[in-house]
């Protein structure tokens, strides 16, 4: 799902030292849901070959393709394709890369279970989880307090508040952004800890942006179902749902 950490963990793969020195020359793009296959080359050129000149920018995409290609020959590269959504978008997009006997890498994060195995069955893929109640204080506290200690007053409303966020780093990023503009006052941290989805909002349009690209990708009929079950509270019993019942 949106917001669970893919990007942050090949970002860490990426700009790791080790990384960096083991591979001639690195790209990193951003493909997600409506993607532009002219965009995603000038970025790929961009990462590999530096500024691009106007005689680059007047070239047609498959001028482009052969000029990406031609920089990547002979070199060992580490390519991230960030939030990919389809396996049409892989088929686009993987004849841009020749197969250096095997030094090169290309990472792909996705949503979509059925783009990580059909982009190489032969392949482990790492599939995220979300945190445990212990992570997500361990990941608050280190948000909001860094190395410092957490004072002792807030350490309980600080732990229901990260297990409020279920689990999802960047409700816990979000929500530690904003305490840690509290300064501290637990009157301000009750506040949060009383509606810390609103306060998600409030605080970050971007989170919800993330989170909207799952509903938009959703086909109709469940949209229709999401909707519905929107106005329930949280962990609310259908019981009384009789099996004439109707979503």
């Amino acid at each position: 799902m949106g917001g669970i950490g893919k990007t942050t963990l090949a970002r860490n793969l990426y700009n790791d030292p080790l990384i960096v020195s083991h591979f001639d020359t690195r790209a990193w793009i951003v493909i997600s849901q409506n993607y532009d296959v002219r965009a995603i080359l000038l970025g790929l050129l961009d990462c590999i070959v530096g500024k691009l000149t106007d005689e680059m920018l007047q070239k047609n995409n498959s001028q482009l393709a052969v000029t990406l290609y031609k920089n990547l020959t002979g070199k060992r590269y580490l390519v991230v394709l960030d939030d990919i959504w389809s396996t049409k978008a892989w088929d686009n997009i993987r004849i841009f890369f020749p197969r250096n006997n095997d030094r090169s890498r290309i990472v792909l994060t996705t949503r979509e279970l059925d783009v990580a195995n059909y982009v190489d069955l032969s392949s482990s893929y790492h599939q995220m989880h979300l945190l445990t109640k212990s992570e997500s204080w361990n990941l608050l506290h280190q948000k909001v307090f860094g190395e410092d200690n957490c004072p002792h007053e807030l350490e309980n409303i600080g732990r229901r508040i990260a297990s409020y966020c279920g689990g999802l780093p960047l409700a816990i990023h979000v929500i530690g952004g904003l305490l840690s503009e509290a300064k501290g006052r637990r009157d301000l941290w009750e506040h949060v800890a009383n509606d810390v989805r609103a306060a998600i909002a409030e605080k970050d349009e971007q989170c919800s942006n993330i989170l909207a690209l799952s509903y938009n990708h959703l086909p109709n009929y469940l949209k229709s179902c999401f909707l519905y079950m929107g106005p329930f509270p949280e962990d609310h019993g259908f019981g009384l749902l009789n099996s004439h019942s109707q979503i």
